[in-house]
């Protein structure tokens, strides 16, 4: 799996949409049984709706099969299915952990 992130609370210059986040700050190739994985996904699996900012991406979770998984700002989360959800402060804290350890700097 690829992960594209643009740490959450950084303020941007421009907007950062779906199509914009490829070109992100950081990026990670991650194997699907890394453990930091499995518990950001069952994260979102566990959250309840919510609505989604697409003017405000800052991760993304794409999948070999060309699926993604978004997240913004705030907590929001947009699933492959276009279904809503969101992640309260305390499970995005824990999101931007893993997937700090989970990428790397784009040189």
């Amino acid at each position: 799996m690829k992960i594209y992130y643009i740490p959450f609370g950084l303020a941007t210059m421009f907007p950062v949409t779906v199509d914009s986040i490829s070109d992100p700050m950081r990026i990670g190739l991650v194997h699907k049984d890394d453990w930091r994985l499995t518990r950001a996904l069952n994260m979102i699996d566990a959250s309840g709706a919510g609505s989604f900012d697409g003017m405000a991406v800052r991760a993304k979770f794409e999948f070999p099969d060309g699926r993604s998984i978004f997240i913004d700002n705030r907590g929001g989360v947009l699933l492959p299915t276009s279904a809503e959800k969101h992640l309260n402060s305390q499970r995005l804290t824990v999101m931007g952990r893993f997937i700090m350890q989970m990428t790397q700097n784009r040189t």
